[in-house]
């Protein structure tokens, strides 16, 4: 046998330690040691009176500057020492934009567009603004906000976009440019005259140092991953302070690691941080985080030995976390004096593999105390309650005094043998707006007047979407072919057989469309319906007599019903379940269900609150500059009968159930096979599918 060569084998052993150390880099490394904060005092952000969305943070060594969004916002700045606030005045001129803002002690810089040129101007404490540098049009940096933007000691101008830096000095303009890998997050002055880069690109961040003839050196690498990155400014030079997604780490400025972190969802801290500033010798950090869509927060915390008074500790479990349950719990740790939640988001290549890793925790006896219910982070809620891995919830609602309150029939629709283990604070609806031109009015909206109206308004074809109308409207259908308490099928069945014929004669686009700008030509168009804003779609469709319809069903309509991202349930094992419900009951107070948290929206599940939403769409709204007019008088009450008469169904189908509908029916469409043969497919595969 021919022996391999010594180098060839140390190449090979070369080549596989560093295969390692790259795929298994995020799982290997260390955070240092755990240290904690507690929130000392929080302040809604104000720009003169308007709720302007802070979208960039500037720290000097005792001020904290927050740049608003759009050209009507502004500066807010924040005296440390005092906490007193002000509005900052910046416009000099007319079509003006604020484009970034920098902070160099405690002066304060800004890059303005002025149209044929950009400003770099500064202000001193308690001065004016002057202008330092103008920058052509044709030698400018994009014109866009937020910019990062830096302005170093020796004030020259910096600018980045994406991987490209832009370096101007103060004196004549000249511009040097630099390149480097990856998404630059910000720009920072390690030690006077000595500027560096910090970026992210896939599973690492990178520090990258620049020199003065415009060379990049890449200083040190962090393998972790992350989809968010600010800068928490401090005087210690030998550190750096990084906010990512929900740590904030404390690294060592020459080698890049991380000496120390603490988890800010756990300190009651928003992990939408902009920026901010770390005292070391005083224990104390201040932050400026974004709060919604339209405001922000100022935060001041405390450094403490451990976790706040000793409070028991919950474990919220996921796949993935939601903007709208990060901001609920970060919520509930800062005022909760008896728990605080963690967050434990289970590992994974993809979403199967981490739905895998929370049910083996679940199974076998090491679930979180609160499980994530969404429909997209668990697919097995049915399974979970028959197997008693969760708690049923109605002998705490029937307790509370919001009981009353509820919009029960919701909550119905998540009923399993008997018992109700989901938490449904707000859900969506899926319906139809029908185009009046097919189907005037009429009292009578089912399958039957469907099908009725597409034979008289369409010409059958026989090239269209098939699959794609089929899968529509089993959804509204479902409870007549599946039978989830006995867990029986009934596809082999004339109905059945009948709805397979209609979709291949049907499956034309222009009988249902998925988006309001196509639905001139439709005779329908499917909509989700978030809440009332979103509601008035129906109206930028069809005009202000149309309303929302349900799914067709035989003899009744249905309205399809996802709960959203803040569903969830308490692990029957957990030893916590009294500190579980009180974070439950944050869920349903008013402030909660009239406007949730983060970024989404969605109708609320207490009736009261429902009916209030209602009140934000009586102006009616503006649709990509269509106007949608106010919801009709009564129809708040028409959809709230519909609901609560029980013409609503949970999205419950399997995904896997719909695909293999589909995957049989595929060879009726296109000619291969009968449709009583395909029937007769899909029942035997959806019957031994629910057996098992």
């Amino acid at each position: 046998m021919k022996k391999t060569h010594p180098k060839i084998i140390y190449f090979i052993s070369f080549l596989l330690l560093n295969l390692c150390l790259t795929s298994c880099g995020a799982q290997e490394l260390s955070f240092g040691k755990e240290i904690f904060f507690g929130v000392k005092a929080a302040e809604e952000i104000s720009f003169a009176g308007e709720n302007h969305r802070p979208v960039q943070v500037a720290a000097g060594s005792r001020r904290l500057w927050a740049l608003a969004a759009d050209m009507g916002g502004g500066i807010y700045e924040r005296e440390i020492s005092t906490g007193t606030a002000r509005s900052l005045q910046w416009k000099q001129g007319e079509q003006e934009m604020i484009m970034g803002i920098s902070a160099a002690g405690d002066m304060l810089y800004a890059a303005v567009s002025c149209g044929e040129t950009v400003q770099v101007r500064k202000c001193p404490e308690g001065g004016s603004w002057e202008t330092l540098l103008s920058i052509p049009r044709e030698e400018a940096p994009e014109q866009v906000q937020p910019t990062v933007f830096f302005a170093d000691t020796g004030e020259n101008a910096w600018f980045a976009n994406e991987d490209e830096i832009w370096k101007y000095s103060p004196e004549n303009g000249r511009k040097t440019i630099y390149k480097v890998k990856g998404s630059i997050a910000f720009l920072l002055e390690k030690t006077p005259g000595t500027v560096a880069a910090v970026a992210k690109s896939g599973r690492k961040i990178t520090l990258y140092s620049l020199t003065a003839d415009g060379k990049v050196k890449e200083q040190w690498t962090i393998p972790l991953p992350t989809t968010h990155l600010a800068s928490i400014m401090t005087e210690d030079t030998d550190t750096l302070v990084l906010a990512v997604d929900n740590r904030i780490l404390f690294v060592n400025n020459e080698t890049g690691e991380i000496v120390s972190h603490f988890n800010s969802i756990d300190a009651g801290v928003s992990t939408n941080l902009l920026g901010g500033l770390w005292h070391p010798e005083e224990g104390a950090v201040y932050l400026v985080e974004q709060a919604g869509d339209t405001g922000g927060i100022w935060e001041e915390l405390a450094a403490q030995n451990g976790p706040e008074g000793e409070r028991t500790v919950l474990v919220y479990g996921t796949v993935s976390l939601s903007e709208t349950m990060r901001e609920r719990i970060t919520s509930f740790n800062r005022s909760n004096p008896d728990y605080y939640i963690t967050v434990k988001e289970y590992d994974g290549k993809s979403i199967s593999d981490q739905r895998l890793q929370m049910q083996a925790a679940v199974t076998s006896g090491r679930g979180p105390d609160i499980l994530d219910l969404y429909s997209r982070c668990v697919d097995n809620y049915t399974a979970y309650a028959e197997k008693g891995y969760l708690e049923d919830l109605e002998p705490w609602l029937l307790e509370e005094e919001l009981n009353d309150d509820m919009v029960r029939a919701i909550h119905e629709l998540y009923r399993v043998e008997g018992k109700l283990c989901m938490a449904v604070p707000h859900f969506t609806l899926w319906g139809f707006a029908v185009n009046p031109e097919y189907l005037p009015e009429t009292e009578s909206w089912d399958y039957q007047t469907f099908t009725e109206a597409a034979g008289l308004a369409l010409p059958a074809s026989r090239d269209g979407t098939a699959g794609s109308l089929l899968g529509m409207l089993l959804r509204g259908r479902q409870n007549e072919f599946i039978n989830r308490k006995e867990k029986t099928a009934s596809f082999d069945t004339p109905e059945f057989i009948s709805l397979l014929e209609f979709c291949r004669d049907y499956g034309d686009k222009s009988l249902v469309k998925f988006s309001f700008e196509d639905a001139a030509d439709a005779m329908m168009v499917q909509l989700s319906a978030h809440d009332p804003g979103s509601y008035l779609t129906v109206h930028a469709c069809y005009g202000e007599k149309a309303v929302l319809y349900g799914y067709p069903a035989t003899g009744s309509q249905v309205l399809l019903v996802n709960n959203a991202v803040d569903a969830c349930g308490i692990y029957s094992q957990s030893r916590n379940k009294e500190g579980a419900l009180e974070f439950l009951r944050t869920l349903f107070a008013e402030d909660y269900q009239g406007h949730m948290s983060g970024y989404t929206s969605a109708w609320a599940a207490r009736e009261s609150c429902w009916y209030a939403q209602w009140d934000s769409s009586q102006s009616g709204i503006h649709i990509n500059g269509i106007y949608a007019a106010p919801a009709a008088e009564g129809e708040a009450e028409r959809l709230a009968d519909l609901i609560l008469s029980g013409n609503v169904t949970a999205d419950l189908v399997h995904y896997t159930v719909i695909d293999l509908v589909l995957e049989e029916a595929n060879a009726y469409f296109t000619g291969d096979r009968t449709a009583e043969e395909t029937a007769r497919n899909i029942q035997s595969r959806i019957q031994l599918m629910l057996d098992e």
